[in-house]
């Protein structure tokens, strides 16, 4: 399961834990029984917890499901190197340290 920061910002605090989950399954089972086929689906969800909503998709690439999470909270990294990689968060610490006297 891949895991992303939603801002910099985010990434950039030592305190905070990606909250977007984007996962490839086969297949999904929605609640009324219908089962959905295989793609990248995506949750918010903390690592080493329970999805806090339910899963959106299929999707036919990773980069699609990332930007219906986006789409749908309306919140979108201040670049592209908010994905929750560590380089993305290292750099995301050393752009906010630039600031600083």
């Amino acid at each position: 399961m891949a895991t992303h920061y939603w801002t910099k910002e985010e990434a950039a605090d030592s305190w905070s834990l990606p909250s977007l989950c984007i996962e490839f399954l086969d297949e999904m089972q929605e609640e009324d029984g219908e089962t959905l086929g295989a793609g990248y689906y995506w949750c918010v969800c903390f690592p080493g917890c329970m999805p806090e909503s339910g899963w959106s998709g299929p999707f036919a690439t990773e980069e699609e499901a990332e930007h219906d999470a986006r789409s749908t909270y309306d919140i979108w990294p201040d670049d592209t190197s908010a994905d929750g990689g560590e380089d993305s968060a290292e750099e995301a610490k050393e752009d906010s340290d630039d600031g600083k006297a």
